[in-house]
């Protein structure tokens, strides 16, 4: 789930920059990810629920604005306008590791 956080965080920070005009980079540090891993679950729920938050904000602000075609989202190069295919491949991915029953066929 902190992945998920610090993924929606670099997410938000790349479309932002997006929308300015600028590149930004793809990915929070790894240190970042392991020190928010040994938070509490509650702290770890909320701050995913935040960083969810923002995500949403900033998808609304870059649907709005056309999705940025001149733009690309950091240094994977991806184009902003697939920002939500990755974020749901990121979702589905990490929603598997979870061992809750959700399965690569759902």
């Amino acid at each position: 789930m902190v992945h998920l956080a610090r993924d929606a965080d670099a997410l938000t920070g790349r479309l932002s920059a997006a929308l300015d005009g600028y590149d930004s980079p793809s990915r929070a540090p790894q240190d970042q990810q392991r020190e928010a891993a040994a938070r509490p679950a509650d702290e770890v729920i909320t701050d995913l629920s935040i960083s969810l938050s923002r995500l949403e904000e900033v998808f609304a602000l870059s649907s709005a604005a056309g999705w940025p075609q001149d733009c690309r989202a950091g240094e994977d190069s991806r184009a902003v306008a697939g920002a939500a295919a990755h974020r749901l491949h990121e979702v589905e991915t990490h929603h598997t590791d979870l061992g809750l029953g959700y399965t690569a066929l759902d």
